[in-house]
């Protein structure tokens, strides 16, 4: 739940008031990228999908961590979507992918709270 919360906040607007007292809602770049980062993650936690649906989450979720820069956490991450690509391919039941799919959000919660890649985590993170 504060994940998700976490989450929700980072995708909200900024809002600025005018000299005039309106409040104008302003979407950065960062606060884009963290509500893209918040739908791929609602979207790896719902476990009804079809194979079909899974399957383009997985794409999404491997196009978005491929557009940084590699590392541990990417490449790691990018080959727990291809292994469960494959095994959902070959037919493999919810039960069997469970772990890996846990393991997977997991991972895509600490992308995500990287400051790195999502530069609206800076707000978020305490030591």
């Amino acid at each position: 739940k504060r994940i998700e919360l976490m989450l929700h906040q980072m995708s909200q607007p900024k809002r600025w008031e005018l000299s005039d007292g309106k409040i104008v809602e302003v979407y950065t770049p960062a606060v884009k990228q963290a509500a893209k980062m918040k739908t791929l993650h609602d979207e790896l936690r719902n476990d009804s999908f079809s194979d079909d649906d899974r399957l383009n989450t997985l794409l999404k979720v491997k196009q978005t961590v491929q557009e940084f820069e590699e590392c541990i956490l990417t490449r790691d991450i990018c080959d727990l979507v291809d292994r469960e690509a494959d095994m959902v391919n070959r037919g493999r039941n919810e039960k069997s992918l469970s772990g890996m799919r846990m393991r997977l959000r997991n991972l895509f919660v600490q992308f995500f709270m990287t400051p790195d890649f999502n530069p609206e985590s800076r707000h978020f993170n305490f030591i």
